[in-house]
């Protein structure tokens, strides 16, 4: 019947989908992008929203991985859409994140702060460990800037740090007098 076909179909999106974080974990991008890709058009005629945004996810990343910043760009914010309608949190903070790296690597540092931020927000909400990823590329970024640019970032895009954990909090203020030293 009807929906045996559809189970076949979802099956083999999945296939393909798991096939294509093979060829990727192993390097070959371009089998992994055909394999994301045939994977994407029969989520997205099924209507799957989940599987569509895991794929689009792997796609960005491949698109970041190959210098192609438009495209992954592209692909996150296509999903942020997604992941809103969803509810998926984690989605939108995973979205977020990978967002703000394009936009440091772009050189659009203030873009990438606020970005990091509102993912930081979210993962500390959820209690997810990758708040420690997020809370380091702050800061590098801080780094990056200087205290006093950063700073000056966070008031102009009206973000604030989420309340940090006392380790994180001791790892930036420790970073702060530790970046005196490093001449020696």
């Amino acid at each position: 019947g009807m929906s045996e076909e559809l189970e076949l179909k979802d099956l083999i999106a999945s296939s393909l989908h798991n096939l294509g974080v093979t060829e990727q974990d192993q390097g070959n991008l371009d089998m992994a992008k055909q394999l994301y890709l045939r994977s994407l058009e029969i989520k997205e005629k099924l209507g799957n929203k989940l599987g569509i945004v895991a794929t689009r996810h792997q796609l960005g990343r491949i698109a970041e991985d190959q210098g192609n910043l438009e495209a992954a760009k592209h692909f996150y914010q296509s999903n942020l859409k997604l992941e809103e309608e969803l509810g998926d949190n984690a989605g939108i903070a995973r979205s977020l994140h990978q967002l703000a790296m394009i936009e440091e690597t772009r050189g659009n540092l203030t873009a990438a702060l606020k970005l990091y931020v509102q993912a930081l927000a979210i993962f500390s909400s959820l209690g997810y460990a990758e708040k420690e990823i997020a809370l380091g590329n702050l800061e590098k970024l801080r780094q990056k800037m200087g205290v006093g640019q950063f700073e000056k970032a966070l008031k102009e895009a009206n973000v604030e740090l989420p309340p940090l954990t006392s380790e994180s909090r001791k790892a930036l203020s420790h970073k702060k007098t530790s970046e005196k030293k490093n001449h020696d």
